[in-house]
């Protein structure tokens, strides 16, 4: 499993690679090859795709995908780990499956 930890907007992984984002960061979760971050949207600022999934050479490997129209303002402010996968709420309170080797929501 990938060791990952975080400080403000940077992403530490095990030895010595980092990522810092434009946001702070607010919950990571870790699996075999992947970090998933999930970035803390400050109010007033419309950003929905606040999930990322970083490599082990903390390279971005996919942003959440889009499935809200520009207009709505519900970023996500929680990330779950569950034995069947990843799961994310966002603020409106819909919960999605997000697949962890492309970012694409699953339902």
């Amino acid at each position: 499993m990938i060791m990952c930890a975080f400080s403000k907007n940077t992403l530490c992984l095990g030895g010595n690679n980092k990522i810092s984002f434009n946001f702070d960061i607010a919950k990571a979760v870790s699996y075999d090859e992947l970090a998933v971050v999930m970035l803390k949207i400050p109010s007033g600022v419309k950003f929905n795709e606040n999930v990322f999934g970083v490599d082990t050479d903390g390279r971005i490997k996919w942003q959440v995908e889009k499935i809200f129209p520009e207009s709505d303002d519900s970023p996500y402010v929680d990330i779950l780990k569950f034995s069947d996968g990843l799961y994310a709420i966002n603020w409106s309170g819909v919960r999605t499956k997000i697949n962890l080797d492309t970012g694409k929501v699953i339902h």
